[in-house]
C-alpha cells in the first residue's frame, strides 16, 4: 500500500525573497493490508500544511482528541466509533432474532441495547451469575421455558406446588424475567426473557383469586392480621443466599386491594409496622430492592361507601355501561403495598411501583397511575405479553405452552429485568438502590411520558441506563462525586523518544471513569496514551527549506540548528550573536536540543576554545517553553568538540505533552556529548555521540509519576563532500534521542465500591521502547550561485518511532529556490 501526500505551494521569506516549492512524500514499505501498522506513526503529522511561512512548526504532540479513547470490551480494545458500531451491528442481530421480537416490549425498553452492552463488555448472556427473587403463586420448574436454569423454590406457610390445574401467574410472571427458551420454541413464539441468563429464585404464597371485576379496598385491620407473615416472608427473601449469591432483586406482582391514597401514614404504621420495617431493611449495606406491581383496578365497579371522604377515587361512570356499572375505581395511585414509599422515606430507595402502558405506548386501560408514589413509580410494557403458561386447555388438559397475559403483573416483571441488566453490565459495583436512582434518572421522560400523575417517572429506557449520561470523568479523588477530567479530554502524546514502551506496559491495564450519575465504565489505559510522536513534516520542511544556501556562510545569521557548524566555535564571529533556529536537518543528530528547535538562540564565544548558547521558545508564540543553555569545548588541535548542557521543559517531557487526569509534565535534562570530524580524501566525516539523564518534575498531579532519572542517547555519522563547486552531497547513519532505561509508577482508578469509594489499582511500566530507530539519509544539494537553488533529500526510517512493530518508513524532500 502506497500513500503520497503533496505539501502546498507557499510563499517564504529567508534572508531574501524566494518562490518554494516544496515536495513530501512518506511511502509506506508494505504491502496492501499488511504490515504492522508503521505508517500510523505520523499519520497525524503527514497531514499538515507545509507553509513554513506562518505556521507553528513546533514538535510538541497535539493531545486534542482523535478518538483516543478506546473502551475495554470482550473483543479487545475498541475506539468509541468501533465500539458503537459493533453495538449498532449485535442490536440489530438481538432485535432481528425471533426471540426478540416474540416480545414486542423488549423493543419498547430497548432491551438490545442492553443486552448487545453485556455481550460485549462481558461475553455473557444477560443476567448470567444472578439470581432474581420472584414472590408469587409459585413457578413450574419443568416448563421448557426455564431448561437449564437454576430454580430454587421456597414454599411459604399455605402454599403449595404449582399443578397446572389453574394457570400458574407465577410461572408467567417469572418467564418475563428470565425466560430462556430454545431455539424450536423460539419458532414456535416463545420469548426471551428480559435477563435471560439470571438465575431464580421462587417464593411461593397462597394467592386469592379476587373479584376480577370488583374493587373493595380492604380495611386496615384486615392487613394488621398478615402484618407478622408479610414482615416474616420479607425478611426470608432478604436473608436468602445460595452458592454464595443473594438476592439484589426481588418481584412482587400481586398485594392487598386498595389504593395507597385511602391509607394515611398513621393507619399504616400501626397496622403493618412490622412489614414496612422489614421492607426498610435499616442497617443494610445494600438493600434488597422490592419492584411492585401498582396493581389493576383502573375502572373497575365500585361502591361510594366503600371509600369514604375519598369522592374522587369511587367516581360516576360516565360511559356506555354506566346503567350496570354506576361507578367506577379512579386508581390515580398504586396499591397498598406498591404504595407505601409514598408513606415512608426509609422505603423510597428501595421499593419501585411499576405501571403498565399497551403497545402503542399509552397508560393501559386497567392500570393503576403513579399518583402520589410518583417519584417512585415508573412505567413498563404490561399488555399482550408473550409469557410461559402451565395451566389447563379448553378441555382441561394440564399443558405447558406459551400464554399472552396482560397486567401491572407483567409490567414489574419487565423492571425488575431491567435492573437485573445494569447490575451485570456495571459488575456489581453500583449499590442496588443507586441502579434504583439511575433507573429513574434514565427513564424516558419526554411527550405523554412527561406526565408525572399517570407515568411517574417515566418509561423505562434500557439504552439510556446502559449509556454513560452528560460525562465519564477519570476521578482524581477516593470518592466518585462527578470530580476529574473528561476521559476525551485526558491524554498523553509522547514523544518520539518513549517510542511504543508506555503504551506497550499499559495496554492491558484497564481504567475506570465515571458518568454523572457514578456509574463506572471502563477504557484502556494505554490507549490514553499515543506512542512515539516524531517532529511532524511541517517542522522537517522548514528545516530543510531554511538550511543555510552556503556551508560557508556566515552563522550569525539565520542560524540552522543541528548542523555541526551551527555549533561550531567561530573565531571570527561577534562576541555575541542573535538568532532563530530550525528544526534539526535530515541528516543530523536529533538530540536533546531538538526539543528547542524553532528557539531564539543567543551565542557567545567566551574564547578561542570555550562557546556557550542559549536557547529560548518563550517569545515565540505557540510553543511550549522550552530553556537550554549549551557549553562547548573545542581545544587547540583536538579532533573533536565536547559539549555539554542542560534543558528545562515547563510544560513538556522530552517532547511529551498531556492533558486531563495525566497533570503536568515537566522535567530537566542534562546531557553531554562529544562529535568529532575527519578528512578522508574528498569525503569530510563527522560523529556525534550523546547521551543524558532527564529528570521529571517531582510534582504528582497526574496518574503518571515518572521515576527519575531516565537514561537517553542519540547518534549520528555523517560524511559530506562537493561534487563540484555547485553541488554538494551528504550522508548519515543516526539514531534520534531514544530512552535507554526508565520506570514509570501509576495510580489510577479502576473501580468502585457499592458505598462509592474509587478503588485504584498502582503498578509500574517499563519505559524502554521495543525498538531502536535508525534513519539512513542521503541529501544532494545543486547551487545556482547569486540565482537560488535546488536540493533533495531522502530518510529511510527503520523502526520508525523506536518501534518493532512499525514498517520501514521513506520520507522524500524536495524544494527549488529561486531568488529575485
Amino acid at each position: 500500500m502506497e500513500q503520497i501526500k503533496l505539501s502546498e505551494f507557499f510563499l517564504s521569506r529567508h534572508n531574501k525573497f524566494a518562490l518554494v516549492v516544496v515536495l513530501g512524500a512518506t511511502l509506506l514499505l508494505t504491502s496492501c493490508g499488511g504490515g504492522g501498522g508503521g505508517g500510523n506513526v505520523q499519520s497525524s503529522s503527514t497531514n499538515e500544511s507545509a507553509t513554513a511561512s506562518n505556521q507553528n512548526t513546533s514538535a510538541t504532540p497535539n493531545t486534542s482528541n482523535q478518538n483516543r479513547e478506546c473502551v475495554n470490551t470482550n473483543e479487545g480494545c475498541l475506539t468509541e466509533t468501533a465500539y458503537n458500531d459493533r453495538i449498532a451491528n449485535l442490536r440489530t442481530t438481538y432485535s432481528s432474532h425471533r426471540g426478540f421480537t416474540n416480545q414486542w416490549g423488549l423493543r419498547t425498553i430497548k432491551a438490545d441495547s442492553a443486552w448487545a452492552k453485556i455481550q460485549l463488555k462481558h461475553g455473557t448472556a444477560p443476567g448470567s451469575g444472578l439470581t432474581v427473587g420472584v414472590l408469587d403463586s409459585g413457578i413450574d420448574k419443568m416448563h421448557p421455558y426455564f431448561a437449564g436454569k437454576s430454580i430454587d423454590e421456597h414454599l411459604f406457610s399455605g402454599a403449595s406446588d404449582e399443578t397446572g390445574t389453574e394457570s400458574s401467574h407465577g410461572t408467567a410472571v417469572a418467564s418475563v424475567i428470565t425466560a430462556s427458551p430454545n431455539d424450536s420454541a423460539i419458532s414456535q413464539g416463545a420469548p426471551r426473557g428480559v435477563a435471560w441468563g439470571a438465575d431464580l429464585a421462587m417464593f411461593a404464597v397462597p394467592v386469592g383469586s379476587g373479584d376480577p371485576d370488583r374493587h373493595e379496598p380492604v380495611t386496615p385491620q384486615a392487613i394488621q392480621t398478615r402484618d407478622t407473615t408479610w414482615a416474616s416472608r420479607v425478611n426470608h427473601m432478604v436473608n436468602w443466599s445460595k452458592n454464595g449469591r443473594s438476592l439484589d432483586f426481588v418481584n412482587v406482582s400481586l398485594g392487598f386491594t386498595g389504593i395507597i391514597d385511602l391509607y394515611s401514614t398513621t393507619q399504616l404504621r400501626s397496622n403493618i409496622g412490622s412489614t414496612i420495617s422489614a421492607l426498610a431493611q435499616s442497617g443494610s449495606n445494600d438493600k434488597t430492592v422490592f419492584v411492585w406491581a401498582a396493581g389493576n383496578s383502573h375502572s373497575k365497579e365500585c361502591e361510594p361507601s366503600d371509600f369514604g371522604s375519598n369522592t374522587d377515587i369511587c367516581i360516576t361512570n360516565n360511559g356506555t355501561d354506566q346503567a350496570t356499572r354506576p361507578y367506577i375505581v379512579n386508581a390515580k395511585s398504586p396499591g397498598i403495598l406498591a404504595g407505601l414509599a409514598a408513606r415512608f422515606p426509609e422505603l423510597r430507595s428501595n421499593n419501585v411501583s411499576v405501571v403498565a402502558i399497551d403497545s402503542s405506548g399509552n397508560i393501559s386501560s386497567f392500570s393503576n397511575r403513579c399518583g402520589i408514589a410518583a417519584n417512585w413509580c415508573i412505567a413498563a410494557p404490561g399488555e399482550s405479553i408473550a409469557g410461559a403458561y402451565f395451566g389447563p386447555d379448553d378441555n382441561n388438559v394440564v399443558i405447558r405452552g406459551r400464554g399472552i397475559f396482560g397486567g401491572t403483573s407483567v409490567a414489574a416483571p419487565m423492571v425488575t429485568g431491567g435492573l437485573v441488566l445494569m447490575k451485570h453490565l456495571f459488575r456489581d459495583q453500583l449499590s442496588n438502590t443507586d441502579l434504583v436512582s439511575r433507573l429513574y434518572a434514565t427513564a424516558d421522560k419526554s411527550g405523554q411520558y412527561s406526565n408525572r400523575s399517570i407515568y411517574g417517572q417515566g418509561l423505562m429506557d434500557l439504552d439510556a441506563a446502559t449509556s454513560p449520561v452528560e460525562f465519564t470523568n477519570i476521578s482524581t479523588s477516593n470518592v466518585v462525586d462527578g470530580s476529574g477530567y473528561s476521559v476525551q479530554n485526558t491524554g498523553l502524546a509522547l514523544g518520539n523518544a518513549f517510542g511504543d514502551g508506555m503504551t506497550n506496559s499499559l495496554s492491558d491495564q484497564e481504567i475506570a471513569a465515571f458518568d454523572a450519575l457514578g456509574a463506572p465504565f471502563w477504557y484502556s489505559f494505554g490507549h490514553l496514551t499515543q506512542a512515539g510522536i516524531e517532529p511532524s513534516l511541517s517542522t522537517r520542511l522548514n528545516a530543510f527549506l531554511n538550511q543555510s544556501q552556503d556551508t560557508h556562510e556566515s552563522q550569525n545569521v539565520g542560524h540552522i540548528f543541528g548542523t555541526k557548524e551551527n555549533h561550531s566555535v567561530s573565531r571570527n564571529s561577534e562576541p555575541l550573536s542573535l538568532s532563530l533556529t530550525q528544526g534539526p536537518e535530515l541528516t543530523e543528530i536529533q538530540g536533546h536540543l531538538s526539543l528547542a528547535s524553532r528557539a531564539l538562540m543567543m551565542s557567545r564565544n567566551v574564547s578561542d576554545q570555550w562557546g556557550i548558547n542559549y536557547f529560548t521558545t518563550k517569545p515565540i508564540s505557540g510553543k511550549s517553553p522550552v530553556s537550554a543553555v549549551e557549553l562547548s569545548f573545542h581545544g587547540k588541535g583536538m579532533p573533536y568538540t565536547l559539549r555539554s548542557g542542560m534543558v528545562s521543559e515547563k510544560e513538556t517531557l522530552l517532547g511529551s505533552s498531556s492533558s486531563g487526569a495525566f497533570g503536568h509534565l515537566s522535567g530537566r535534562s542534562a546531557f553531554a556529548s562529544i562529535e568529532g570530524n575527519t578528512q578522508i580524501g574528498l569525503w569530510k566525516l563527522e560523529a556525534n555521540a550523546e547521551i543524558g539523564s532527564l529528570n521529571p518534575n517531582s510534582q504528582n498531579d497526574g496518574l503518571l509519576t515518572i521515576e527519575s532519572p531516565l537514561l537517553t542517547s542519540a547518534f549520528a555519522l555523517r560524511a559530506k563532500r562537493s561534487l563540484s563547486t555547485l553541488d554538494h552531497i551528504s550522508l548519515s547513519f543516526s539514531q534520534p534521542i531514544r530512552i535507554e532505561s526508565g520506570r514509570a509508577q501509576y495510580y489510577i482508578p479502576v473501580g468502585r465500591t457499592i458505598a462509592g469509594d474509587v478503588l485504584h489499582q498502582s503498578g509500574a511500566a517499563d519505559l524502554e521502547p521495543t525498538g531502536r530507530q535508525i534513519d539512513l539519509s542521503t541529501q544532494w544539494q545543486r547551487n545556482f550561485r547569486q540565482s537560488g537553488d535546488f536540493r533533495l533529500a531522502a530518510q529511510l526510517s527503520l523502526q520508525p518511532g523506536h518501534s518493532v512493530k512499525n514498517d520501514p518508513r521513506l520520507t522524500v524532500l524536495a524544494a527549488w529556490r529561486m531568488g529575485f
